[in-house]
C-alpha cells in the first residue's frame, strides 16, 4: 500500500466520533501498512434512469490489530472514513 497523503474531513470526523482522539498522518499510515485490503478500488458503470454512468469504489482495509475498518481512496491518496472500532473485552 502506498501512503495515504491526505485524511479527508469525513474520515477526521469518524475518527474521532469512534475512537475520541485526533489522528495523525503517520499514525494511519502505520495503521494500513499492518492492515489486509479486504477490497480493491474498481471503477464501475451503473445504470441511472437508463444512463449509464461512472462510479468509484473505495479499497477496504481491515486492521485485526487495532480492531479497525477503513475505506481509502487509492486513486487520490486519500483516508475516507473510518467503519468500524472493534474494541476489546478491555475496552481497548
Amino acid at each position: 500500500m502506498e501512503q495515504v497523503k491526505r485524511l479527508t474531513r469525513h474520515f477526521l470526523q469518524r475518527w474521532r466520533d469512534r475512537i475520541g482522539t485526533d489522528p495523525s498522518l503517520e499514525e494511519v499510515n502505520r495503521i494500513l501498512r499492518r492492515s489486509c485490503r479486504v477490497k480493491r478500488q474498481q471503477h464501475l458503470w451503473v445504470n441511472c434512469n437508463g444512463r449509464l454512468e461512472p462510479y468509484k469504489t473505495l479499497s477496504l482495509w481491515w486492521s485485526h490489530p487495532d480492531g479497525l475498518i477503513l475505506w481509502v481512496d487509492d486513486e487520490r491518496g486519500a483516508a475516507v472514513t473510518v467503519i468500524a472500532h472493534m474494541e476489546d473485552e478491555h475496552g481497548n
